[in-house]
Formats: structure tokens, C-alpha cells, sequence
């Protein structure tokens, strides 16, 4: 743990890799501590994340997967740790129906179990998950669905990063649908909310101003692709020069999917051929 939040993950896996191969060759004590196993697992698997090593990655996943097979029923806790970490890998890999399997377990679990404080918590973050991969996917529609039942949602408050990237996502999806009208009243009200809170972003304003102001415009013309390619170039500017701009892009891959626009490729092939990138420079290393 010291070695991880002191950006020493590297040190920190090969004491991670020994902790799981420890209990992997005492199986008795995997028995006797299901929790702590699995609870290396995520560790072992999140620090992976962390260095980008997406092959040793997958086999904790496999891992897991193994071992929520086999002790799921015990603690149905197990479960959801295991398909939320799938989360975390597979939408930044652009691996959206791998994704939306996950979720539609995690679903199926969340479903089953008492509406806890903490239960209503992981609700919002499932709501925002399905949302962001009903948009890789292409469906706006169900995405926008997803948006309205977690900022309509009263019985809890809302996390303040939630709450305002998913007013950004529900504009997002009101651009790709073509709905002008309600998107220049969402974009207006969006901008009323946000500064009220005095949570607004400079690149939150940025957006919200650029679908304003191309809401008429042609999808595929000129004119729309220029104004794409100068908002990338100044959220790039942004987040290079602003360490709070860059965390709280850190919800939605917003340069990705302003370069699908700009390629006129979709969402989920740009985020997978910058993964495949990744793939290819970990196997050349």
C-alpha cells in the first residue's frame, strides 16, 4: 500500500504478484479467507491498470472470475467487486459490450440485495457507467435514460463530479440524437446549474458553448469539423496546463470522442484503436 500511493507501482506489484502466488500455494487459506484473496486480486488488478499491463491484467480478471464462480454465493459482495474492476478495464478500452455485460450483472445483483446508503451510492455509479456505454455504443437514446434516473434521483445527493459530467453526457447524447431544441434549453439550463454550484470547468463552458453554437450545423461539413478540431485543441491546452481540468476529465474521454467527429469514425473504434496501441507497445516491451 505504501508503495502504491507512493507512485512506486512497479515495487508494488512484485510484492503483490508474491501476496497472490502465497495464497494460490496455501489453497487451504484461500478457504479459510475468501475476502482477502479476492481482495488482493482487485489490488493486484488495479495496480496492472495503473502501469497499463493489460495482459497480466486480463489473467487476474480470469482469475476473478474464477473465484467468484466458486465462492459468489458466499458473499454476493465478491460478485460485485469483481464486475465493477471489469468496468474500470473495459470502457477505457473501448471494449463497451464487454462492459455492458458487467453492468447488466451488476445489475442482476443490485437487484437482489437491500436498498443500503451504500447501495444507493453504487446505483449512481451504475447509472453514470451505463450511460457512458450506451454513448460508445452508439445508443443515445437508452444513455439519455440512463442520465435522467440519476439526476432525478432525490433520495440521495448526488457526488458533485456525477452530477456534472452527467449533465455534460446528457448534452452529449441530445447532440447525437439531433434534438436542437432541447439541446439549446439543456446547454442554458446546464450552465445556470453548474455555476450556481460553483462547480463549472473551464473546458464544462467550452462545450456547453460549442454545442450552442453548432447545433444548426451540418454534422459532417467544413465547418463543424473545424469547430471540433479548435475545441480539442483548446481542452488539450486546458488540461496540459491544469491538473483539476485534467482529473475531472478523468469521468469521460471528451478528446476521444471529439476525435471520433473530427475522423467521422464512431466513439468506440477510437477508443479501441488507441488501446490496441497500448496492446502492441506492452507485447513490443
Amino acid at each position: 500500500n505504501f508503495l502504491f500511493m507512493s507512485n512506486e507501482q512497479k515495487q508494488a506489484n512484485e510484492l503483490m504478484e508474491e501476496n497472490v502466488l502465497l495464497m494460490e500455494e496455501h489453497p487451504h487459506m484461500i478457504e479459510l479467507k475468501p475476502a482477502t484473496y479476492l481482495g488482493m486480486l482487485r489490488n493486484k488488478a488495479v495496480n496492472e491498470l495503473s502501469l497499463m499491463r493489460y495482459k497480466p491484467l486480463f489473467d487476474t480478471i480470469k482469475k476473478m472470475d474464477a473465484f467468484v464462480l466458486k465462492y459468489g454465493q458466499v458473499n454476493r459482495s465478491f460478485e460485485i467487486m469483481a464486475e465493477n474492476l471489469k468496468l474500470f478495464v473495459f470502457i477505457p478500452a473501448g471494449q463497451f459490450k464487454e462492459a455492458l455485460e458487467a453492468a447488466e450483472r451488476l445489475d442482476i445483483v443490485y437487484k437482489q440485495l437491500p436498498p443500503t446508503k451504500a447501495m444507493k451510492k453504487e446505483k449512481q455509479l451504475q447509472h453514470y457507467a451505463f450511460a457512458y456505454i450506451y454513448i460508445g455504443l452508439g445508443d443515445y437514446k437508452q444513455a439519455n435514460n440512463h442520465i435522467n434516473e440519476l439526476l432525478n434521483n432525490n433520495d440521495f445527493d448526488i457526488r458533485s463530479d456525477l452530477y456534472c459530467f452527467s449533465h455534460i453526457l446528457s448534452l452529449i447524447s441530445h447532440f447525437e440524437l439531433g434534438n436542437t431544441e432541447l439541446l439549446e434549453y439543456r446547454a442554458r439550463t446546464t450552465n445556470k446549474l453548474l455555476q450556481k454550484r460553483k462547480q463549472l470547468h473551464k473546458f464544462e463552458s467550452q462545450i456547453i458553448l460549442f454545442l450552442r453554437q453548432t447545433k444548426n450545423m451540418t454534422r459532417k461539413s467544413p465547418e463543424i469539423i473545424n469547430a471540433f478540431i479548435e475545441l480539442k485543441e483548446s481542452i488539450e491546452k486546458l488540461t496540459a496546463e491544469s491538473s483539476l481540468e485534467r482529473n475531472a476529465l478523468s469521468l469521460f474521454d471528451l478528446i476521444s470522442w471529439l476525435e471520433s467527429k473530427i475522423e467521422k469514425k464512431s466513439f468506440m473504434e477510437i477508443k479501441q484503436k488507441k488501446f490496441n496501441l497500448i496492446m502492441t507497445s506492452e507485447a513490443s516491451n
